[in-house]
């Protein structure tokens, strides 16, 4: 097993205290409460919290010469409660515990910086008079008596109130803030000297099994009764500070979290700013941890196993991604041993990377992984189909994800069908090449999607990317049928000149594939088309360019993707003659992303004085307002506003005017 895994711990432990108590939602609260069962959870849940503080209180004892205890989390996560309650431990554990707040070593406020807007800036580390604290603290490490300061929240000043304070051999200082982990705080004291703790509260109660009360909800609620009770600061200030405060934890407080023991990189190589950022997230992984597992895994290394960073424990190719948590417990296991015997050879063994990468060209299985809940609380993402036999010029996919391969029709169902007990009402059918699936199984889309359709609770069926050869009258005629279907299709063009398209390989022409927008637009009132195009294709003149852009223009898409043309080693456009330079790229990408926004701009008008179906997603604030956002069949963003809770809705909505109309 993995040395920490703090994290994972700390979830699990939540859940199995939950199940312990029998409550794991607030509904099952408010039912222990109902039962009289108030007194007996409130006292079982201090003795696990206690059981837990005191073990941690005997590793700090464990640890020699630790005299600043340094606990840091975000606003209100319950620092001040844990550094009174692990005083408490320490003391009956023999030691001298004396805890304090950073928040004495304020600045005054009259010279307490300010951020960009003019107002006081309380979370950076620049609010705190830095020097006076380590002045302080190596005074008390010399063993000198030191009068600590008080600051004074209702008139904004530090006071001296004879605090004062001397460390003997069992003293140690429990100390609490937001910038308690940050080095910069502590700078002049011994490392040796200093024990970190970070605490935030991440396992309260959800509602229930779908929907989750927001950390920060709890924490703003708790800051809001300690700044009344403690500050002098009403709820109307307190709440108006709240986006000041959520900004400084991102920059001043979670950078600083202890890095992850395990770091998994899902590496893309689609574009060569994939492969660059893919390097680079490793390399930062590496850095935040050293002593971490780095696991890369996914279609750089698939398709660049020789060019892999130095520093990488564990690589893995695609279709073994299920394997990763045997794989990297098995790793654990061996490697763990030898790198702690001491030996050089032992050592050397040890650092080898793991790999474990299979042939893709030839793998003609299906890895199978399955999805229950999904980060969306409305829609899910399926993936059906793997690998691609297109072979474009440009495209480095078939290298990385090898040839296709389709999930059973049985395990797809599996899954909607769970998906659909979970309460999602959308599905959305993905696919490296989605418009193959069922060739290598005896199968097809179309059936699929009929199926799919039968699934009670599922209310939506959305298509991922479709390849142009797919659209039959047959193939839309059927889908129009269906009620659940969403009129929202991507046809991946590239571009719409015919000697563009010959030399990407495309396996159609403009022609033919104006001829499939014709028919979904025959079939569908109003479709939302979308496509891809690139721009600065190997040999591309700009007669070929304007051809294209006149094609797109013709088509007239609701949305456009443009892309600038990404040279991939290994292609047969890697090594054609005429390659675009950047700058001109560059000039037609912009070209195109103008007629673009036209064109989505004009789709919009067309909404105005409609009502459209829309699945309610999210709440969210936009100009002081709560709206309500969602999308509509056709896959635009909706606003609405309604006092009442709408997460998860199938509402009709009328568009007013294009403020409803989000992006």
């Amino acid at each position: 097993m993995f040395r920490q895994k703090k994290l994972f711990h700390t979830l699990k432990t939540s859940r199995d205290w939950g199940k312990m108590l029998e409550i794991d939602t607030i509904g099952a609260l408010n039912d222990a409460i109902a039962a009289g069962k108030t007194q007996q959870m409130i006292l079982t849940q201090e003795a696990l919290f206690e059981e837990r503080i005191g073990r941690l209180a005997e590793e700090i004892i464990s640890a020699k010469d630790r005299k600043f205890i340094m606990i840091a989390g975000p606003s209100s996560s319950g620092k001040t409660t844990f550094s009174h309650r692990l005083s408490i431990q320490l003391a009956a554990k023999g030691l001298n515990p004396h805890p304090f707040p950073l928040d004495d070593y304020y600045k005054n406020r009259d010279i307490c910086p300010r951020d960009e807007n003019g107002e006081l800036d309380l979370e950076c580390l620049d609010a705190l008079d830095v020097e006076l604290f380590n002045h302080d603290m190596n005074e008390l490490l010399a063993g000198k008596t030191v009068n600590l300061p008080i600051f004074n929240f209702k008139t904004g000043r530090r006071e001296y109130k004879d605090k004062l304070m001397t460390l003997g051999k069992d003293d140690v200082l429990v100390i609490e803030g937001i910038h308690g982990l940050n080095d910069k705080l502590s700078y002049s004291l011994p490392i040796e000297s200093k024990f970190k703790i970070y605490i935030s509260a991440l396992t309260q109660l959800n509602i229930d099994e779908h929907n989750c009360l927001p950390t920060t909800d709890g924490r703003l609620i708790r800051r809001i009764v300690r700044d009344a009770r403690t500050r002098g600061t009403s709820a109307k200030e307190t709440i108006a500070m709240w986006d000041s405060v959520r900004r400084g934890e991102e920059k001043y407080i979670f950078p600083f979290q202890e890095g992850a023991d395990v770091y998994i990189i899902n590496t893309c190589t689609v574009t060569n700013m994939a492969d660059r950022k893919s390097r680079q997230m490793l390399h930062k992984a590496r850095k935040m941890n050293p002593d971490s597992i780095v696991v890369a895994c996914g279609c750089y290394v698939q398709a660049r196993k020789d060019d892999i960073p130095d520093g990488i424990d564990i690589v893995i190719g695609n279709n073994k991604k299920q394997n990763i948590v045997e794989i990297l417990e098995n790793y654990e296991k061996e490697k763990n041993p030898d790198a702690q015997a001491g030996t050089p050879a032992k050592q050397e063994k040890a650092a080898e990377t793991y790999q474990e990468i299979l042939d893709i060209n030839h793998e003609k299985a299906y890895e199978d992984l399955h999805l229950s809940m999904a980060a969306e609380h409305t829609r899910a993402y399926i993936k059906v189909q793997d690998g691609c036999n297109q072979f474009c010029s440009y495209c480095i996919i078939p290298f990385a994800r090898g040839r296709v391969r389709s999930r059973s029709r049985d395990s797809v169902l599996e899954e909607v069908k769970t998906l659909a007990a979970n309460g999602y009402k959308e599905v959305v059918l993905t696919g490296i090449h989605l418009s193959s699936y069922g060739i290598d199984c005896d199968d097809n889309l179309l059936s699929l999607i009929l199926a799919i359709h039968e699934v009670d609770g599922i209310e939506r069926i959305r298509l991922g990317s479709l390849e142009p050869r797919i659209i039959t009258e047959e193939f839309v005629q059927t889908i129009a049928q269906l009620p659940k279907m969403c009129p929202h299709f991507h046809l991946s063009l590239q571009s719409g000149c015919n000697a563009t398209l010959k030399r990407m390989n495309r396996r159609y022409t403009a022609e033919e594939y104006y001829e499939k927008c014709r028919l979904l637009r025959k079939y569908f009132r109003n479709p939302a088309l979308t496509t891809d195009v690139i721009v600065g294709f190997p040999g591309e003149t700009e007669e070929e360019f304007a051809e294209s852009k006149a094609f797109v223009d013709k088509v007239d898409f609701y949305e456009t993707h443009i892309f600038k043309y990404s040279r991939r080693e290994g292609t047969k456009a890697a090594a054609m003659k005429d390659q675009v330079p950047d700058q001109i790229k560059a000039v037609r990408s912009a070209e195109l992303i103008e007629l673009s926004h036209r064109k989505q701009a004009a789709y919009e008008e067309r909404l105005i004085g409609t009502t459209q179906e829309v699945l309610i997603e999210e709440k969210i604030i936009r100009n002081g307002e709560e709206l309500q956002i969602g999308h509509t069949k056709e896959y635009v963003k909706i606003g609405v506003k309604n006092p009442n809770n709408l997460i998860n809705q199938l509402v009709n909505v009328e568009i007013e005017n294009q403020l409803q109309i989000l992006h």
